[in-house]
């Protein structure tokens, strides 16, 4: 429940080491942006392709993984 992450999000100590990815049918453009400001790192949106989830996801990771 993507409405519900924002709290949660924001309850924990170091969120920015800890990649949220919200995955939901919920994507209209105010909806991603409400889930982003709440703390989400991505939002994958539904249906997706299970062909290239995987790829959506290490990209994710490497996006915000980055070596300084």
């Amino acid at each position: 429940m993507p409405f519900m992450i924002s709290s949660r999000v924001n309850s924990i100590d170091c969120p920015e080491a800890i990649p949220i990815v919200l995955m939901t049918a919920r994507a209209q453009r105010h909806e991603i942006q409400e889930y982003m400001s709440g703390g989400a790192t991505a939002v994958i949106t539904k249906p997706f392709d299970p062909m290239t989830l995987g790829d959506q996801v290490i990209k994710i990771w490497e996006d915000n993984h980055a070596p300084a």
